[in-house]
């Protein structure tokens, strides 16, 4: 006879040890919404993990913040896989680590994600430098903690890799011997990052397409600085 219950009633981690404190073998199933993991048991070792096309002890990373939903227990349903070889204790303790670490890059991410600047007056600059050419992607003025001063809208198709850009760029910047050097190009295939420094305190970051000619890029970016500076006056 199966054993059925939800998670309000054991928690999940209480769960996840049940079949191990009685040495039991047989499938966990675990129903929250529209996600569905099966955990296979073998005198009371969790050998086998699956959540749709994800199986392994990433699954347990996954369902570590599950807190509603329903679940069953059959004893004598057993699997050939074998996905999970850790012990069921050091397990959860990793996959409560991992969900913690996965939260702070999240909130990391956040942090440095590129935010409206409310009209700052380099804005507009900034704007009309990538409206210019259909080869400028995105442009920003940042400073020395990765705040964005000022920017242009952030295209689609840089929206998740630009506060991973960001990031990068000030850690550089910062660990660079004595700050921002007068200009860095970089290329990574996928697209071509200019720097330069707007003054001790600031960077310019423009991002072009990966086939725009480095000298015409670098001759953008100096007018683009110029138009910058023009405004500090």
């Amino acid at each position: 006879m199966a054993l059925k219950g939800t998670l309000s009633d054991l928690g999940l981690v209480t769960l996840l040890q049940f079949p191990n404190s009685s040495r039991r073998s047989g499938l966990m199933s675990i129903v929250v919404d529209d996600k569905k993991a099966d955990l296979y048991y073998l005198d009371g070792n969790l050998v086998h993990a699956r959540l749709g096309d994800l199986t392994g002890q990433q699954v347990l990373v996954e369902m570590v913040d599950w807190k509603d939903g329903a679940f069953t227990f059959e004893t004598g349903i057993t699997t050939d896989e074998v996905t999970i070889e850790k012990d069921l204790h050091r397990l959860i303790m990793w996959a409560l680590k991992e969900r913690d670490e996965i939260r702070k890059a999240q909130s990391e991410t956040e942090r440095n994600a590129p935010q409206p600047t409310d009209g700052h007056v380099y804005e507009k600059t900034l704007r009309d430098f990538v409206a210019s050419s259909p080869s400028n992607l995105w442009a920003s003025v940042m400073d020395s903690n990765g705040g964005i001063v000022a920017c242009s809208d952030v295209p689609d198709n840089l929206s998740e890799i630009a506060p991973v850009i960001v990031k990068s760029v000030i850690e550089f910047v910062n660990s660079y011997p004595g700050g921002a050097p007068g200009r860095v190009i970089v290329e990574d295939g996928e697209r071509t990052l200019g720097l330069m420094s707007l003054d001790r305190k600031l960077v310019l970051l423009t991002v072009v397409k990966p086939d725009t000619k480095i000298g015409l890029m670098c001759i953008a970016m100096g007018r683009l600085m110029e138009s910058l500076c023009k405004k500090e006056q």
